[in-house]
């Protein structure tokens, strides 16, 4: 009788700390999937910003594109829940709900839990989403009339990437930068990386 008990307790337990591995992983899945999400989402965000504001001009939609980076790189305070809707009520009426403390995408990327495996493909599409807002930059310029030197003979790094050259603006130039066939490979370099995420994710939540 004692020894049914015991094995009863025994059982119990065990199927208690199943449940609760079980939990804790499911957190971590959903965790991990909600920073996917968001990344490919302030990727997305970029690019609509950028070519809005190619086509129209307007200052704000640049602003937009840059908080968007401030937010992703901890710079200034990150949205609540910020996997949710955000820019799509923001640019009609503000931000539509409060704000956390600054927090860097990539610092809660290490902190969330990834396996290697994924956060290696997570942080590799978002440096190739890092290295398009260089191209995204030289689109804002032209449309105010900037753009490098040609020539960069004898200039330091930084010279040669400087945007130092005045000339008129060009928007038709912008607008093809950002819309045009590059462009699109260069989105799709981003995305690869990230669909491997979700294949390990889901992957992971069925083993």
């Amino acid at each position: 009788s004692g020894l049914c008990v015991v094995m009863l307790l025994t059982t119990v337990i065990l199927t208690q700390k199943g449940f609760h591995d079980f939990e804790s992983l499911t957190s971590v899945i959903t965790r991990t999937l909600y920073l996917g999400m968001e990344l490919r989402q302030s990727s997305d965000d970029l690019t609509r910003f950028i070519r809005t504001f190619t086509v129209t001009g307007n200052q704000s939609y640049w602003d937009f594109y840059l908080e968007v980076l401030s937010i992703r790189d901890g710079k200034t305070p990150l949205p609540i829940e910020p996997y949710r809707i955000w820019w799509d009520l923001y640019v009609v009426g503000g931000p539509p709900r409060g704000f956390l403390p600054p927090d860097s995408l990539n610092d809660r990327m290490v902190r969330a839990g990834f396996t290697a495996k994924e956060l290696a493909y997570v942080q590799e599409a978002k440096s190739r989403s890092d290295g398009l807002v260089d191209l995204e930059t030289v689109a804002y310029n032209a449309v105010n009339g900037r753009y490098r030197p040609t020539n960069t003979t004898g200039l330091t790094p930084a010279e040669a990437k400087a945007f130092s050259v005045i000339g008129p603006p060009n928007q038709t130039y912008a607008m093809e930068l950002v819309h045009g066939w590059d462009y699109h490979r260069y989105k799709a370099q981003i995305m690869e990386p990230l669909d491997q995420f979700f294949v390990k994710s889901q992957e992971r939540s069925q083993s």
